[in-house]
């Protein structure tokens, strides 16, 4: 729809107005008062963060997490109270010195391209559990 600009005909001034149509079907030209409408949607590579999971160490290296290609972002926690734990990235035997050390109260967090799609070993105190919460 065209609307006089600087008091010169549409067709003189050469100028398109962005405008919204209103609740009663009007054409309504668009200013700081009245901006164009906005429909919000999710972020284009959002994640979608799961449930937190707890795994019990035995004291022997055991997986964590199961390998997921279509994983977006991993977060591992140590919660508060329990021994050093330690983690593989690469899924493999891992020992307590030999791997990646987590303290109690250590979260690590992982998204984007740092983010490992395979599976996730650890080792820790017999009973005390790491907590994993995997991003899809």
């Amino acid at each position: 729809m065209d609307y006089p600009v600087l008091n010169k005909a549409p067709d003189v001034a050469a100028a398109v107005v962005p405008h919204a149509i209103d609740t009663n079907g009007n054409a309504v030209a668009v200013s700081p008062a009245r901006p164009l409408p906005v429909a919000l949607q999710a972020a284009v590579g959002s994640i979608a963060w799961g449930a937190a999971t707890a795994v019990a160490a035995t004291g022997a290296s055991k997986q964590l997490i199961a390998a997921n290609a279509a994983r977006k972002a991993l977060m591992i926690v140590n919660p508060v109270g329990n021994a050093q734990m330690s983690y593989d990235l690469s899924g493999g035997t891992v020992t307590l010195a030999g791997g990646v050390p987590l303290l109690a109260g250590d979260i690590h967090r992982f998204t984007g391209p740092d983010c490992p799609v395979g599976a996730v070993t650890f080792i820790g105190t017999n009973g005390q559990n790491l907590v994993y919460v995997e991003g899809i």
